[in-house]
């Protein structure tokens, strides 16, 4: 029944985004047993033959969605991604141009063509492609991310922040692209600018803890234990009920031989405990 085949393949969906790749892979097989015309879960089939080396199955999948579909971008990357690990580079680069011109702002086209061509050396192709990519699809933080790496891999790091800091603006409390930037800035030796990445991500979000902690571990990494301490002791006053906080300044007073201070802190937090539960 072609309609018990669709719950089959959202559970392979949630499978593998929870990298559960082998589950995932019984979902799609099952969901393309009941309904051989359920395109999308052969392209998700495939992709998994991909990374499994079977080429030949991977094969079957994609030429099954393009003999129903001849234009479906998807089954052609995946032909594309078949070529590549064929080591077709031509037959490759020739297809992945063909998605790009249809959806200019396919995702993994643009990743694997870009990556082609910097494997091939040319790194202006490869970095034409994802600009291209990104101005053709500006919600996608996937290829802007790429772009980001491209400009820092051909030193123009500029460039690199501008994309990145507009990441940022969007997308202000996810804390990971903060991180990035922070790291470009501190090993280009501008830790004042990480400083205040780093900084803005707490006034962001001052009641989550695990941007308190980055800034210590900055502090830690750039200036030394006694800077980190100084800081996390000020951040601890403004955020007393942050228990986390305390345990990570007690690990540093150990680390740095103050094992009486950390004692001290292990003794008021286990206190605090058993007030809660008395």
């Amino acid at each position: 029944d072609p309609k018990s085949a669709e719950p089959h393949y959202y559970l392979g969906r949630i499978a593998e985004s929870g990298q559960e790749i082998r589950a995932a892979f019984g979902s799609y097989r099952k969901a393309v047993d009941l309904d051989p015309e359920l395109i999308d879960a052969r392209i998700h089939l495939g992709r998994i033959y991909v990374l499994a080396g079977e080429i030949d199955n991977a094969t079957e999948q994609a030429d099954e969605v393009l003999n129903r579909q001849p234009d479906n971008v998807d089954a052609m990357t995946l032909r594309a991604t078949v070529f590549m690990r064929q080591e077709k580079e031509d037959e490759q680069i020739q297809l992945l141009k063909q998605v790009l011109e249809a959806s200019p702002g396919h995702v993994d086209a643009a990743s694997l063509l870009s990556a082609t061509y910097a494997k091939q050396g040319d790194t202006d192709k490869a970095l034409q492609v994802l600009e291209s990519a990104v101005a053709a699809n500006t919600e996608s933080v996937a290829l802007k991310l790429q772009l980001v790496q491209r400009y820092f891999d051909q030193k123009e790091n500029e460039k690199a922040v501008d994309v990145l800091t507009g990441i940022i603006d969007s997308h202000p409390e996810e804390l990971r692209y903060r991180v990035v930037l922070a790291t470009f800035y501190a090993r280009t030796d501008q830790n004042e600018k990480a400083e205040v990445v780093l900084q803005n991500a707490i006034a962001a979000q001052p009641e989550k803890v695990e941007p308190y902690l980055l800034l210590t571990d900055f502090y830690n990494n750039q200036y030394g234990e006694e800077k980190a301490i100084s800081e996390l002791e000020s951040s601890i006053k403004s955020n007393p009920d942050m228990t986390e906080l305390q345990f990570a300044l007690a690990r540093l007073y150990r680390k740095s031989g103050q094992a009486e201070k950390a004692e001290s802190i292990y003794q008021e937090i286990i206190g605090r405990a058993l007030n809660l539960t008395g």
